[in-house]
């Protein structure tokens, strides 16, 4: 969990969209945030607003982002991936990059763990900005066209996790990660 990272606006220290580390230096994150916004800052934490954290709170400057497509190319358009990389100015040591899944344990995920900053609230508008995590169930790994018709997913290329009225993802937590707990050495 302590991959995840909060992205802020410009000035403002409140993470307002999610993404993940891949490398000490590097966030993927969702794209289509990048249309509206520009990241200045990364924040590696809990809660950036609870000064007595045991995890300082900890912000790293932005560098440069890199979109698979220009942003808001039309990234609803059937083979758009909606995904960026932001460099970060220096590298994070606070937390470990995250490890990638195949294809074979995707498959075999029956739930998955969301991690994100966003709305508490069923409206989308209520946000205390803290860390927020939910297991949700794992409807389909390749967005059939019927999951395509009711999740408005992209067939062959997204995974639908979550069922209507369980615990879900939140308005603000875009490019946050969706993660499988795997055993390590059979713990």
């Amino acid at each position: 969990l302590r991959s995840a990272v909060g992205l802020t606006y410009a000035r403002e220290r409140q993470p307002r969209c999610g993404g993940v580390l891949i490398a000490q230096d590097m966030i993927l994150t969702a794209a289509h945030w990048l249309c509206r916004h520009t990241p200045q800052y990364a924040f590696i934490g809990e809660n950036p607003f609870d000064a007595s954290n045991p995890q300082p709170r900890l912000y790293y400057r932005l560098g440069a982002s890199l979109a698979k497509s220009p942003p808001c190319a039309n990234l609803a358009a059937a083979g758009m991936v909606d995904v960026a990389v932001i460099r970060i100015q220096g590298s994070v040591d606070k937390a470990p990059p995250i490890a990638f899944a195949d294809g074979r344990t995707i498959d075999a995920t029956r739930a998955f763990r969301i991690v994100g900053y966003g709305a508490t609230d069923r409206a989308g508008t209520t946000t205390d900005f803290l860390k927020r995590q939910a297991m949700v169930g794992a409807v389909s790994h390749r967005c059939s066209p019927s999951d395509q018709a009711n999740y408005v997913c992209h067939q062959d290329q997204e995974i639908v996790a979550g069922r209507p009225g369980s615990a879900d993802s939140c308005r603000g937590d875009s490019g946050s990660p969706l993660l499988i707990e795997r055993l390590v050495d059979g713990q």
